[in-house]
């Protein structure tokens, strides 16, 4: 009797399915790693990066030691970049101020994907308002964040 009660057990283990998903073939959208911005004149719609007309001495940021900003070229468009290393879910405010005058109050909210499945838990935008503005955003590649005009 003995021998069968030690074998039904085994018997139960062996037929155990595991409920784990293999996630090493799943590519996950990314979380985000910067926001763009074209700045463009409010008359002429021309890109005022792009022909200098500001330079990154120009422009400055506060609100956060950690934030960064730089001017690249992405998709063939002249950029404004902010990159701040201390992202995490919670709302961040900051201020782009533009040659000591012009002023835009930034208040970014981030929020985690629902956990479990292979790409849960990964930094999305949930809400970015400019001087009090809900703005339209487009999330673009590896976390890029794209104001819309």
């Amino acid at each position: 009797m003995i021998k069968y009660l030690f074998i039904i057990p085994l018997l139960f283990l062996s037929f155990c399915e595991s409920d784990e998903v293999d996630c090493s073939t799943t590519v996950c959208e990314g979380g985000i790693s910067e926001l763009l911005f074209q700045l463009r004149d409010s008359t002429t719609k021309e890109n005022v990066l792009t022909n200098e007309i500001l330079t990154l001495e120009d422009i400055t940021l506060e609100g956060s030691n950690s934030a960064q900003l730089s001017i690249e070229n992405i998709i063939e468009t002249d950029m404004l970049v902010l990159r701040d290393s201390n992202w995490k879910e919670d709302m961040f405010s900051y201020q782009l101020i533009i040659k000591d005058s012009i002023i835009y109050d930034l208040d970014l909210e981030l929020n985690r994907t629902p956990n479990g499945g292979c790409c849960g838990g990964i930094l999305k935008t949930n809400s970015l308002k400019i001087n009090d503005e809900t703005k339209e955003i487009q999330e673009i590649y590896n976390g890029s964040i794209l104001l819309l005009p």
